[in-house]
């Protein structure tokens, strides 16, 4: 099951998006939209074998 992106409607936050894992977890809180859906897609990636590169060097 995939990464949910929620609209929160209680409290200060309210009107704001987060970002829940199947297990239960909330990587995100408070954020807008279109970062919430981009934080999903990188729980997506990194669920299905995605490694980062690092850092990369100036030339």
């Amino acid at each position: 099951m995939p990464a949910k992106v929620k609209k929160i409607t209680k409290g200060k936050k309210k009107g704001q998006y987060k970002v829940e894992t199947p297990e239960g977890k909330t990587t995100a809180k408070g954020t807008t939209k279109e970062k919430a859906e981009a934080q999903r897609r990188l729980l997506e990636g990194v669920k299905h074998g995605w490694k980062t590169t690092g850092k990369k060097k100036a030339a």
